[in-house]
């Protein structure tokens, strides 16, 4: 009886000893398979992460060339164009392509802040290396009158009226993430001039500057320049605007190129149509002259000397405006702001007019006389 029970015994515990050995079995080929798994997984990680990589490095490559392009096409398309409204709308999206508009704030790995500022510094040497060229090829470069009939002259203007265009991407970026600062190339002009003039007082040393200000300043006096030329476009896109005048018969060009400010404008009275213009507009005209204002003191504020082609000022201190009853509200403001903005561009140094600068920009009386 007792040999039974421990046979009975010996088989459940081999049976125990046979399963517990399954069990075992089971459980290692599952830290195999546990096992490969993981190194499967970490297999697929690295091919994702070289993929991500190279998925980074595709996009940047491409970016580079498609920015390089649009900026290629729109300047030759610049240079070639012979209407003005034509060759501004060229030089807008010459600005436009420049890749630091286009820069991802960390989306990718290669868009550090360190490479935004490489991306400005390398725009900074191409815009005035481009610049150069005209430079070098026009008559007179300082000669910044609107009336000048040089085409290489002319590119310069439209290229100094754009310099504050800002790209779609970067402006939603900015709104996104409000703490990062918003560049354009006149940003990067003022911002880089404004800190000459602390170098030069001896508040900073050139060594305090970032690559981008230091690339900016090697072209300092280009800089200041393209400031002028912008500041008197500015006043005659605005006189375009508000007159009658036209282009030259001799000459294809409508705005900058031969534009052609007629006689009774500089030595007669002549009324302005600003009132005829939908509010709109009149509000568009008004930050053209706003603008223009604000480069001209900034240049006052830099040291550096600035005028008003004599035609157009001349033109603007004839310029009438005229008394509108059927004007909305609106229109009527536009109109009063107009009038204080532009005889502020007229003279500078007063902010509200006097007796003898009131006749400058008058409003018209129905018995003027206005040959």
């Amino acid at each position: 009886m007792k040999t039974s029970g421990v046979i009975a015994l010996l088989i459940l515990l081999l049976a125990t000893s046979c399963k517990t050995d399954r069990v075992m079995d089971s459980t290692l080929k599952m830290s195999q398979t546990t096992e490969q798994m993981k190194q499967g997984m970490d297999q697929t990680n690295s091919t994702m992460t070289q993929m991500a990589g190279n998925t980074d490095n595709m996009y940047h490559q491409i970016r580079t060339k498609e920015a390089q392009e649009s900026r290629d096409r729109a300047f030759e398309q610049m240079a070639k164009a012979k209407v003005f409204e034509d060759k501004l709308t060229e030089a807008a999206a010459y600005h436009q392509g420049f890749e630091y508009h286009l820069w991802n704030n960390g989306n990718t790995k290669e868009d550090t802040p360190k490479f935004r500022e490489e991306l400005l510094v390398t725009a900074v040497d191409e815009y005035f290396r481009a610049l150069q060229r005209f430079m070098d090829e026009a008559k007179d470069p300082s000669d910044i009158s609107p009336t000048n009939e040089d085409e290489y002259v002319q590119n310069l203007m439209v290229l100094a009226v754009t310099m504050h265009e800002l790209h779609h991407h970067q402006k939603a970026l900015i709104e996104e993430h409000p703490e990062l600062t918003e560049f354009t190339m006149l940003s990067v002009v003022k911002e880089s001039l404004r800190l000459q003039v602390k170098i030069n007082n001896g508040e900073l040393k050139r060594e305090d500057l970032k690559p981008y200000q230091n690339a900016l300043l090697f072209w300092h006096d280009e800089a200041i320049n393209m400031l002028r030329y912008r500041y008197n476009i500015l006043m005659t896109m605005t006189l375009v605007k508000v007159s009658d005048v036209r282009k030259k018969p001799k000459f294809g060009w409508f705005g900058v190129a031969g534009l052609y400010i007629k006689a009774k404008h500089v030595y007669f009275k002549w009324d302005s149509k600003f009132h005829t213009l939908v509010e709109s507009r009149q509000a568009k005209i008004n930050d053209f002259v706003d603008e223009a204002i604000k480069t001209r003191d900034f240049l006052i504020e830099i040291g550096a000397s600035v005028s008003l082609d004599n035609k157009v000022k001349k033109a603007f201190s004839k310029m009438q405006l005229q008394k509108c009853a059927s004007c909305t509200r609106g229109q009527a403001a536009e109109q009063e702001k107009f009038k204080k903005l532009v005889n502020e561009v007229i003279n500078p140094s007063k902010k509200e007019p006097d007796d003898d600068n009131e006749k400058e920009i008058n409003k018209k009386e129905p018995d003027d006389d206005n040959e």
